[in-house]
């Protein structure tokens, strides 16, 4: 027996907005089902598309086969800002609630990916307001007994039509302005090794998107790669210890 057992927050990106829906033909991968609170196999459900059933199929049916068992917990809300998800903001309880609701199924959570930052790159925020606002959610955390790893994926050039317009569309560059200075802020909380923040997927190397941001089919496969190397090389290096027994 060797689990991994991811949870995922943030927004809609790392939930399921991609265009095209897809099943997981072979088992091993479940997805948390908030309204059964049950794992069932894995199944893009009606509102769209994600990365992860694609990624838990790539992980048990491609070399070297780190983990005996997948499960997503799933718990991202569309549109959300950093700030919604800080101890005490309405979001905050979803860890939790999600750490709750694996161990409810004696399963221990081993990794949590953070894909946020769109919402954030909309607003002219203070800089360091983005990194203070990472630091607190992760601090939290590791308060709340939730000492695993944080991938913590960089954030998209969230296009929204922008690209049709002129270069030098003064809309256009502030919002561009704002979103690389979310990732610059997100590349320094990489290198934060005393919190486990780890580098997460780059959701700009997936260029296929039907909406400026979220992902066609391409782009889905092409994340889903990125995201199976990324938990392929953390089982490696020892960053994530899969559950090698039921609590």
């Amino acid at each position: 027996m060797n689990l991994l057992n991811v949870g995922i927050f943030g927004q809609s990106r790392g939930g399921f907005s991609g265009s095209v829906r897809w099943t997981t033909p072979t088992g091993g991968v479940n997805f948390y089902d908030r309204t059964t609170n049950t794992f069932p196999e894995c199944c893009d459900p009606v509102q769209g598309g994600s990365i992860w059933s694609r990624t838990g199929y790539y992980l048990m049916n491609s070399p070297p086969y780190p983990f005996s068992q997948i499960r997503f917990c799933v718990e991202v809300e569309n549109g959300s800002a950093s700030s919604a998800w800080l101890p005490g903001g309405n979001l905050w309880p979803r860890f939790n609630g999600a750490r709750d609701a694996m161990a409810a199924w004696q399963l221990q959570m081993n990794a949590i990916v953070w894909v946020q930052g769109e919402a954030d790159a909309t607003l002219d925020l203070p800089v360091g307001d983005y990194c203070n606002n990472i630091i607190s959610i992760v601090t939290a955390l590791r308060a709340s007994g939730n000492n695993i790893p944080f991938f913590l994926c960089l954030t998209s050039h969230y296009r929204n039509g922008l690209e049709n317009k002129n270069l030098y569309n003064p809309e256009r560059m502030a919002r561009w302005k704002w979103q690389r200075r979310v990732q610059a802020e997100q590349r320094s909380l990489i290198l934060r090794t005393d919190l486990n923040i780890r580098e997460g997927i780059w959701l700009d190397g997936c260029d296929d998107t039907y909406d400026g941001c979220h992902q066609g089919p391409d782009g889905q496969m092409a994340a889903a790669l990125m995201a199976w190397e990324m938990f392929v090389n953390a089982h490696a290096c020892g960053v994530i210890v899969g559950q090698t027994q039921l609590l």
